[in-house]
């Protein structure tokens, strides 16, 4: 049987033990920028864009105030890059639709007027933060300026292709882009904000397809 400070130093060693072992999970370098997004976009649909703050997501993982500083150097530079991953997002979204352009423009025009509604659909928190009025678009950040123009740049492809083929009217391209960009994105904000009765909307890829088809009347050199 121990004595009395015996039992008191394993009864210490034993609690130290168990401590550390319920200890919330730290993040190591590597992997807490990656937690830091994942728990903002989180955020940002729970409370909005302007309600992030980089000491609530810290309190939220559970390490210090200091360590998201370690990666963004304030919340613009974090919501920019979400906004960065939402570009490349869209991007790869577009992909299918650029690569079939050469081949048939007109149907490359309506799977990307598609592809773009159904992305804003599946990820309406990147959507709001992309397009939205947050204060870090009133900031440089080259990585969200770089994904910005690969998306915009996979409808000037189309456009371009289009027009070369003859199928497109022979007018300026950023003005036809612009065109389509304006038709799906007003679709896009109407969906995801709840301001078309769902009721009236059997079918939303119909609708898509639809709309996509009333804009190529637009801009074929020979509407139908």
């Amino acid at each position: 049987m121990c004595s009395v400070s015996t039992c008191v130093v394993l009864y210490k060693k034993a609690n130290l033990r168990l401590s550390r072992h319920m200890q919330k999970p730290s993040y190591h370098h590597g992997n807490l920028k990656a937690a830091l997004l994942s728990v903002a976009l989180d955020h940002v649909r729970q409370y909005g864009a302007d309600k992030v703050s980089l000491r609530a997501l810290a309190r939220d993982l559970g390490v210090s105030q200091t360590a998201p500083y370690r990666h963004f150097a304030d919340k613009d530079a974090l919501l920019a890059e979400l906004a960065a991953e939402g570009f490349n997002l869209l991007a790869h979204a577009l992909q299918p639709a650029t690569q079939t352009a050469q081949q048939d423009p007109i149907q490359a025009m309506e799977q990307a007027g598609v592809s773009y509604v159904n992305f804003a659909l599946t990820h309406p928190e990147h959507y709001r933060l992309m397009f939205g009025s947050a204060h870090f678009h009133e900031k440089c950040f080259p990585g969200l300026d770089r994904t910005t123009e690969q998306s915009y740049d996979a409808i000037l492809q189309i456009i371009e292709a289009g027009i070369s083929q003859g199928v497109f009217r022979n007018t300026a391209t950023e003005l036809l882009a612009l065109s389509a960009w304006s038709t799906v994105h007003g679709l896009a904000s109407l969906l995801i904000d709840g301001l078309i009765d769902q009721s009236c909307v059997d079918d939303k890829e119909q609708l898509m397809k639809a709309i996509a088809n009333t804009l190529m009347q637009g801009i074929l050199t020979h509407p139908a």
